[in-house]
């Protein structure tokens, strides 16, 4: 309900244009124009365009980054939108300021260049004042014209990554006027207000604000008055300071205080003060600016031995990694969303957010400071640098940008850089020029370094890693932050789960003096796949569920280990990927469009201070399975109730199935699911209440027995230990079992298997051309001597599906799936046909030649069969074996 409560006072606080004496923000999001070009400036006014209105914030890769050709737009585009100025905006100095624009903007004002900005995700801001032209009536149209453009560039970071690079102005633009003497607006977009709390105690707080002035040097000197006020709007604190201006047209001030009995800002209660900083004329006591920032008094330390301390408190840090977009929008998302991102975090009960791999809108740290959430952020440098003075200096540029547009927020506690920055290093076959390449790498850390510690030398500074851990030692990567990140992920890049702890283990020994966090584990989930046997990268919500078990234990079992982040909060785009869900990475613990998976309510189970019971998947909600084999009218399935109770029961359709002890969290049932409607009601009890949750699940039970009972139909994931459910049209999936009498089944053959660098993965990471239901083709039977299904007699419609699943050229390898890409193998050219009882239905098929590689086939065939006599799909090769990914039977008639 607080969260709730903090949600709505911030959206009815942004319906509103910040509005003072002398500074105005108006919203610009409206009214803009588009067009996709790489015309000049000089032609645009002359060439015929299809201009599309669109608003902001707005991407052109919502759509392309998701579709079935590989690759999507990266290049120049043109925005533009007119504005009207008032006689009184033109007394004033004006900018145009840009929440975010992605990745060049060349920014122009009827016609002339007002500023130029590399690099997506900080903002930037350009004094437009003396490129308005009054008009006679003394007021003045003002045409914006930006070029956008997010192509690859060797000198902005970031150069490569496992996140789709969205172009666009994906964040809010404003129209800023103030007074002619103003807080800066010019020091790389910041309000020009810095507040820092070096000392903090429950006794006292020392409270430091330097500020920047801009004047137009008519005025010899101003005040600068700094109000404190508490939450309740009273105020603690108040002096005021006279600057001298001395003619100069930026110029520093800076003043220290201190208050005593400081209310803490924390995790449990992030209380905020905020500070009114007021610049006046001394003479006329006129006000000239006004500015508000929020302060939040702690102190904060990082162990080598006993991890993250908040105000003295040991506290394990336990949250999430988050991207910027959403299903349908890209990464263009309304403040809303953000908003109640944040709060997700909060609601699983999560303390801490890294901002990866890039400084995201500015909602996401106000929502941190207001609900206590700590946050490191980072600017987006991945996998590798450009050795170049322009990188070097657009990084450098990012970092600055970064720390003065956030420097106010008291939920940061991080600076961090260089993710994954050895992961694919270049030169690998030339190893005397990769080591002056690791040394280059090496100089820019420290020069990041030094400069993020002389701009904030309060908060810490962070590199994160990959799991390379000789390689980043040898490089000095681990000894120049003040903490060292690790992004792993044993038991699903190759591996297994007790690796994680053992590595944890041996940074602690070898690297002792180094506070550490894990900055990233995760393990990609497909909603849509479950399974009772659950592998290594099978993508199925079960195999993520143990995945993340595991690394919780090892986790909050180790005090030295400071935190640790899951990768990622929500599923987020990712072009270049193929996986269960293509163009998408599937290790967020909720979906693209914000729906928790299995391993969120683990979390928050885990992180719950309330007494709490869930059904742990109950969002699979449409199941079919095949019943027991002693009873065809039920189908028996294991149901997990995650708990932080010592007891629970669950009941199915108002019957008690039993009452079991919870241990590590979790109490497992078996349930014995009838056809139709099932509901289960799982109940925890406390001293004064009862806990509860509830699923409804509709369950269709196939039978085992098939050719005694009336059957209508089954669909099969052939070669596959998965369920699999299409959502869209509610079609279930069942997982492929071995033929015996009466029932029905594959004979011969073994399931496809993908060979890696880490042994083989149990499916194809592959796009499927022309299907959303890519997990079906993504599997196979390869080797089939025959599908027999004993049934009744009566008239069958029987649908093949076929794909290929091995290339002859070589498949493109991601740099961030270290050594889980298919290897190249030898490819054998593939022909057979198929007979469905004694009838061919299909013959010489080579899928590769007459389809593609990786693109759907379907083969429908109409079937009578004879009392007793079944259905036997039989493959018969002439080149190569023959394969099959999925079939299914229906009944038509008796």
């Amino acid at each position: 309900m607080r969260i709730l409560f903090i949600l709505t006072l911030v959206l009815i606080g942004q319906q509103s244009i910040f509005c003072q004496k002398q500074r105005q923000e108006i919203s610009l999001n409206s009214n803009w124009q588009f067009v996709k070009s790489d015309i000049s400036i000089d032609s645009l006014s002359q060439a015929k365009l299809n201009w599309e209105r669109i608003q902001i914030p707005h991407t052109y890769n919502s759509k392309d980054a998701f579709d079935d050709q590989e690759g999507y737009y990266r290049g120049k585009t043109w925005y533009r939108r007119d504005v009207k100025l008032s006689e009184s905006q033109l007394k004033k100095n004006l900018y145009l300021y840009f929440e975010g624009v992605n990745q060049e903007a060349i920014v122009y004002v009827n016609g002339k260049l007002a500023g130029k900005h590399e690099g997506g995700y900080t903002r930037f801001c350009f004094d437009i004042t003396d490129l308005v032209e009054k008009k006679v009536n003394g007021k003045a149209d003002c045409e914006i014209l930006v070029q956008v453009d997010n192509r690859f560039n060797e000198n902005i970071p970031t150069l490569t990554a496992d996140f789709t690079f969205y172009g666009g102005i994906y964040r809010d633009v404003y129209l800023i006027s103030t007074h002619k003497t103003h807080f800066s607006l010019s020091d790389y977009a910041s309000n020009g207000i810095y507040i820092s709390t070096p000392k903090v105690s429950k006794q006292k707080a020392d409270i430091e604000i330097k500020g920047l002035i801009t004047s137009d040097k008519t005025l010899k000197d101003v005040l600068v008055t700094n109000i404190l006020k508490d939450k309740n709007g009273d105020v603690v604190l108040e002096e005021t300071k006279k600057v001298k201006l001395n003619g100069k047209h930026e110029i520093e001030f800076n003043l220290n205080n201190s208050l005593n009995n400081p209310r803490l800002w924390s995790i449990d209660n992030p209380y905020l003060y905020t500070l009114h900083s007021v610049l006046s004329d001394p003479v006329s006591k006129k006000e000239l600016d006004y500015v508000t920032n929020p302060v939040g008094f702690r102190w904060f330390t990082f162990s080598a031995d006993k991890g993250f301390f908040l105000n003295g408190i040991q506290t394990k840090l336990i949250g999430v990694n988050r991207h910027q977009d959403y299903k349908g929008l890209g990464n263009a998302l309304p403040d809303y969303l953000h908003l109640t991102d944040i709060a997700k975090i909060k609601e699983m009960g999560g303390n801490v957010l890294r901002i990866a791999h890039y400084p995201q809108d500015p909602v996401v740290l106000e929502m941190c400071d207001k609900l206590g959430i700590i946050a490191t952020v980072e600017i987006p440098m991945c996998n590798r640098i450009t050795e170049s003075e322009a990188f070097y200096s657009n990084s450098l540029t990012m970092m600055e940008e970064m720390i003065k547009q956030n420097y106010n927020h008291p939920s940061v506690v991080i600076w961090a850089y260089m993710n994954e920055i050895l992961l694919r290093p270049k030169y690998e076959d030339n190893k005397e020029r990769q080591k002056e390449y690791f040394k280059n790498i090496n100089l820019l850390a420290q020069r990041i370094e030094n400069k993020t510690r002389a701009l904030d030398p309060y908060r810490y500074t962070m590199i994160p890693n990959h799991g390379a851990f000789d390689r980043y030692v040898e490089v000095g990567l681990t000894e120049i932050p003040m903490i060292v990140g690790w992004n792993l992920y044993q038991g699903w890049y190759g591996g297994k789960f007790s690796q994680f702890g053992e590595y944890l283990d041996r940074h602690h020994r070898e690297l002792p003096h180094k506070p550490m966090l894990v900055t990233e584990y995760g393990a990609g989930a497909d909603p849509r796949l479950h399974t009772f046997n659950p592998v290594a990268f099978d993508f199925s919500v079960e195999y993520a569920t143990n995945y993340h078990r595991a690394y919780l234990k090892a986790i909050k079992e180790r005090n030295f280990v400071a935190g640790a982040m899951v990768w990622n909060q929500f599923d987020f785009g990712s072009e270049g990927r193929g996986d269960a869900v293509p163009h998408m990475n599937n290790k967020g613990l909720s979906t693209f469009n914000r729906k928790p998976k299995e391993p969120y309510y683990l979390y928050k189970v885990s992180n719950s201070s309330e007494p709490i019971v869930v059904i742990s998947s109950k969002n699979w909600n449409n199941r079919s399975a095949v019943s027991d084999s002693i009873n065809n009218s039920v189908a028996t399935q294991e149901i997990i109730l995650m708990s932080n109770m010592s007891e629970v029961q669950l009941e199915l359709n108002g019957r008690l199935l039993g009452t079991k002890k919870v241990r590590n969290n979790e109490a497992r049932f078996n349930v014995p699911f009838i056809n139709g409607e099932n509901i289960l009601v799982a109940k925890a009890k406390t001293d004064s209440a009862v806990v509860m949750d509830v699923a409804n699940i509709k369950f269709e039970v196939l039978p085992f027995h098939t050719s005694n009972v009336d059957f209508n139909y089954i669909a099969i994931n052939a070669g596959s230990h998965q369920y699999f459910s299409d959502n869209v049209i509610q079609q279930n999936w069942v997982p492929d079992k071995p033929y015996s009498v009466g029932s029905w089944g594959y004979i011969g053959g073994k399931t496809f298997k993908v060979k890696t660098w880490h042994g083989t993965n149990p499916t194809a990471s592959e796009n499927i051309i022309g299907t959303k239901n890519d997990p079906i083709y993504q599997s196979q039977r390869v080797n089939p001597k025959a599908y027999k299904f004993d049934l009744p007699a009566g008239e069958y419609i029987v649908e093949l599906h076929f794909s290929e699943l091995l290339k002859k050229e070589e498949i493109k390898k991601l740099a961030y799936n270290l050594g889980n890409d298919a290897i190249k193998v030898e490819v054998e050219e593939r022909e057979f046909s198929v007979k469905i009882n004694e009838t061919t239905v299909i013959e010489n098929l080579n899928l590769a030649q007459d389809f593609c590689e990786f693109v759907p086939f379907v083969l429908k065939n109409k079937i009578i069969i004879e009392g007793g006599e079944g259905i036997t799909i039989r493959f018969n090769a002439s080149k190569g074996v023959p394969v099959i990914n999925a079939l299914s039977i229906r009944k038509v008639t008796n």
